[in-house]
């Protein structure tokens, strides 16, 4: 089921349904916590955070990836991407400067 709601969020964004999106994403989230899918949609989730200008919950998310294990130069790329929003840009580089290669938890 967890796949499916990841799935069914990720086409839910290329439609351009993102409010849609949130609550598949956010359901996967309530389903589990940890693992591969719960990582997938928390990622997916803080992406659109970030487009959408939540820069504190997309904060909050890639705090909540690295505790759970995701890569930790991608947790600094998400969070590099907020500090540049929020008035932050000189932490922001600094995140961005020892980032040598990102994956996401998709592994792309």
């Amino acid at each position: 089921m967890t796949r499916t709601l990841v799935d069914l969020g990720r086409s839910l964004v290329a439609a351009g349904d993102v409010a849609s999106a949130v609550h598949a994403f956010e359901a996967v989230r309530t389903l589990m916590t940890g693992g591969p899918l719960w990582a997938r949609a928390s990622d997916q989730l803080a992406r659109i955070m970030l487009q959408t200008g939540e820069f504190d919950a997309a904060r909050a998310l890639s705090d909540e990836l690295r505790a759970h294990g995701t890569d930790p130069q991608y947790c600094d790329w998400l969070l590099a991407q907020a500090l540049a929003q929020t008035g932050s840009p000189a932490h922001a580089a600094q995140l961005l400067e020892h980032i040598t290669m990102l994956e996401d938890p998709a592994g792309h």
